[in-house]
């Protein structure tokens, strides 16, 4: 499978600002009929990322879940701290930082790194896209 990934770039610095935005493209991702699988290193973030998508929009349904709470068809959009079982196929967002890509990110045919103001996160996101680089993966940034 060809996998690309996406590296936005976050131009300013808000409270929440990685998980705001990853609201909103879900949002659009989900609109197009994608299923997500939403990556964290820890279960705090995964339940607090949970909680905002139901709240960050009045008018906005997305149909989401902690992985295990549904199944994939019920819930397109899960949201773990563990490897995806293998019937996630189409995206992966990393939505917290990690030391090292995930060795799963190759089921996936779209990856989805945030990259925000915080020094520490940038680095890390360096190594990711140079580490993109060395696989091949076809890499986009986009600055939002």
């Amino acid at each position: 499978m060809l996998t690309t990934c996406n590296f936005y770039i976050l131009s300013n610095a808000r409270e929440n600002g990685r998980f705001l935005f990853c609201c909103s493209l879900i949002e659009k991702l989900y609109a197009h009929h994608h299923k997500i699988y939403v990556y964290c290193q820890q279960p705090h973030d995964a339940a607090q990322f949970n909680e905002l998508l139901w709240t960050f929009k009045d008018e906005s349904f997305i149909p989401h879940a902690l992985v295990g709470e549904c199944s994939i068809d019920d819930c397109p959009i899960q949201i773990g701290i563990e490897p995806p079982s293998p019937e996630f196929h189409d995206v992966l967002i990393l939505l917290t930082a990690t030391p090292k890509v995930p060795d799963f990110y190759q089921q996936f045919a779209r990856i989805v790194e945030i990259v925000d103001t915080d020094p520490n996160t940038k680095e890390m996101l360096r190594d990711h896209y140079q580490f993109y680089r060395s696989q091949q993966v076809d890499i986009k940034t986009h600055q939002v």
